[in-house]
């Protein structure tokens, strides 16, 4: 990308609400999660990692709320 004052006006909306997505994954609020990302994906509908994102988020919400989570996946296989 850029630095964001440089960016066009909708590529800097992306980011925020990019930065604004990360916020509530790391806190694991899963229903903000779940709005964010829906609006990724109307900002640039063809950009893999949000529907990535939107399917690991179904995931998260079934598993306890763990106060010790940092936001890291720990993968099992390759």
């Amino acid at each position: 990308m850029a630095p964001q004052e440089r960016l066009e006006k909708p590529y800097q909306e992306e980011l925020k609400t990019w930065a604004a997505f990360l916020k509530a994954y790391r806190a694991q609020d899963w229903d903000q999660c779940d709005i964010l990302t829906l609006n990724l994906q109307r900002m640039n509908a063809k950009k893999y990692l949000y529907e990535m994102y939107s399917q690991r988020v179904a995931s998260m919400r079934l598993l306890p709320f763990d106060p010790e989570w940092d936001g890291a996946t720990n993968f099992e296989t390759k």
